[in-house]
């Protein structure tokens, strides 16, 4: 019964947590679940206006690691608010302190915090620092991390450098990419060895151009002993493909050398530059692909839909796109790059493929399955329309130092014609948060400090994030009832503040809605529970001993009979019942006007009175349930 209870007062606190709603909504089961009820209560106490309030009583056991200090929770659903405060002194001492805040609005979440916290010994130097901002006018972003590490800590053995380069350019029609990678181990061992592959496309076809200088073992060495084994290995290894797609393919062997190996693993060395002429495999591939796609029964595509997307595979123009590695005596080098353009037919040909795709008998595709790539066609169009170009870099080295390894790491996102994009969203239709976040760590002394902040606006972000559950959902289901309850219900604000200090953990919540009544009424419902709570009231003052108070606003007359009052559904045979009149007892209610306070809303006019409201740091998922949550799993 007592667990029953948990779960009853954590889904009751839920109606004050859009949040935690819509992620305990997304993860139901297909069936749909099951909403809990008030389970029996330990006494029920009838008042002179036919309220009955049920009252849980349990001693707790001290938690792990501390002693409970304060914890409370109300929730008041004709005030339309909940509040809720943790208190807990910890045994153990720690040094870490922090404070984090969050705030949720129905059009923006914002977030703050900062956090001190012991370095690990091994750590001489660090600092980190991360901005990104998208607004209407810019989209950029950049990371930067730096470290130094002891050589205590025992890092540094296994490499003694390494470098990273990296960048992707996506436009419209053109998309590069350049990297490389080398590392050096310290270990000399192994055979000197490198490979290269290049591809160039023109009009009259493909042409790779290769090279290799490697081993060769005993399982391979007849083929590539002599020029004419060589040149025969080659043509059947790349020119098959030109064979499969109905083309043509000429090998010419430039150079060719094959000797003695240097170890003895290998049973030769094979030094061989060669290129390779495709013709004629562009109408194969387009044919290959629609033959494929429309045969198939995975895919519900026309045969004429099937050659579209044959045809704009076969439109991507590769300019180039290459890969070389070279490794031996400890060095390794890895480097590729790419040069494609009209890659834009291809991308809307994979969409339209996943689209089409074939679901099981029985099954069906979410109300927004078509919607979600109907906007990502929009959003091409978009990106063609504005010119739109994205800029993604990543870069980093380790390297040793007489005091340890030294570890840098950056990346960067930039975009032009951002402001262009916006618009061309706008005009389909498509409006895009705007956001900033900022991060800087480092080292202070033997502690590492860190402040942080993010902010995320949209017009109705809120309303868009319960819509996209109702629209994933089957239409009249459990999930997208409670859903939409949410989103009439008239969301105004949460809260939620995590402090550590001097040993205690402090977490206080709360969250208010204009008309929460109708959200309470759908989960009736659901539940199928003869009434739920109007308050809901938990006390815990000290480690022993913990109470709750739900009170069912109406649920019998005033000069209720005992019978009566048993014939409630939480009120069961061990259930001490005291009618109105006969007890001198009175119980705690939510205190309305401190949760709006807390809220930085006016009671009255339900208006906001903070004077700039502060961003938060992290998400406020969990709010009031979550601190109910946590005072009653100590209870059990």
């Amino acid at each position: 019964m007592r667990s029953r209870l948990l779960a009853v007062v954590f889904a009751a606190l839920l109606i004050a947590t859009p949040m935690a709603g819509v992620a305990g909504a997304q993860e139901s089961q297909e069936d749909g679940p099951e909403w809990p009820t008030p389970p029996e209560a330990d006494s029920a106490y009838v008042t002179d206006d036919g309220d009955v309030v049920l009252v849980y009583e349990q001693e707790t056991e001290s938690p792990t690691g501390g002693t409970v200090e304060t914890a409370n929770f109300g929730l008041d659903v004709g005030e339309g608010v909940a509040h809720a405060l943790f208190v807990q002194n910890m045994t153990s001492a720690s040094e870490t302190t922090g404070e984090f805040t969050t705030v949720l609005d129905p059009d923006r979440i914002a977030a703050n915090g900062s956090l001190a916290t012991p370095s690990p010994d091994a750590l001489s130097s660090f600092s980190l620092n991360a901005d990104l901002v998208q607004s209407d006018t810019e989209a950029n972003a950049d990371f930067s991390l730096e470290a130094g590490i002891d050589e205590s800590a025992g890092v540094g053995g296994f490499v003694e450098s390494a470098d990273l380069e990296n960048e992707l350019r996506v436009g419209p029609d053109r998309l590069t990419a350049d990297g490389q990678l080398s590392f050096s181990t310290g270990f000399g061992a192994g055979t000197e060895q490198s490979q290269s592959f290049t591809v160039t496309e023109d009009d009259s076809g493909y042409t790779l151009d290769a090279a290799q200088n490697r081993p060769v073992y005993s399982y391979s060495v007849d083929n590539w002993n002599t020029r004419s084994a060589a040149e025969q290995t080659i043509t059947q290894n790349y020119g098959s493909l030109a064979t499969q797609l109905g083309g043509e393919a000429s090998v010419t062997l430039e150079s060719y050398s094959f000797s003695n190996a240097t170890d003895s693993y290998a049973d030769g060395m094979l030094d061989v530059e060669f290129t390779v002429e495709y013709t004629g495999i562009d109408d194969g591939l387009s044919e290959q692909v629609a033959t494929m796609l429309a045969s198939s029964e995975q895919y519900d595509l026309t045969q004429s839909e099937a050659e579209t997307v044959g045809e704009q595979i076969a439109e991507m123009q590769i300019n180039e796109a290459s890969v070389s590695t070279s490794t031996g005596d400890g060095a390794n080098e890895y480097s590729y790059s790419a040069d494609v353009e009209n890659y834009d037919g291809a991308l809307r040909a994979y969409y339209t493929v996943l689209q089409s795709a074939s679901m099981p008998a029985g099954t069906s595709l979410p109300a927004s399955y078509n919607a979600s790539f109907e906007r990502i066609q929009q959003t091409l169009d978009a990106q063609q329309e504005s010119g739109m170009v994205q800029t993604f870099t990543l870069d980093g080295s380790v390297s040793q130092a007489d005091s340890g390894t030294d570890v840098t790491l950056n990346a960067g996102y930039e975009t032009e014609n951002w402001e262009a994009y916006r618009q061309a969203l706008a005009d389909r239709g498509i409006d895009l948060a705007t956001s900033e976040m900022t991060l800087q760590a480092g080292l202070d002394g033997d502690e590492i400090t860190a402040d942080g902040s993010v902010t995320v606006q949209q017009d109705e972000l809120v309303s868009n994030m319960l819509r996209s559950v109702t629209s994933t959902t089957e239409n009249g289901s459990d999930v997208s009832r409670l859903a939409q309850a949410f989103e009439d219900a008239g969301f105004q604000r949460a809260r939620t503040d995590i402090s550590v200090s001097d040993g205690q953990v402090q977490m206080e919540a709360g969250a208010s809605f204009r008309n929460m009544q109708q959200l309470a009424s759908v989960y009736q419902e659901l539940s199928g529970a003869e009434s739920l709570p109007s308050t809901i009231v938990g006390e815990q003052n000290s480690s022993d001993s913990s109470t709750v108070y739900m009170r069912l606003s109406g649920a019998v007359s005033a000069d209720a009979t005992e019978e009566d009052v048993r014939a409630l559904e939480p009120v069961g045979e061990d259930t001490e019942v005291s009618l109105a009149g006969e007890y001198d007892r009175t119980f705690p209610s939510v205190d309305v006007e401190n949760a709006y306070d807390y809220l930085n809303i006016d009671r009255s006019t339900g208006t906001d009175t903070s004077e700039g409201s502060q961003p938060g740091f992290g998400v406020a998922v969990a709010l009031v349930a979550l601190a109910g949550a946590a005072f009653l799993a100590r209870r059990e």
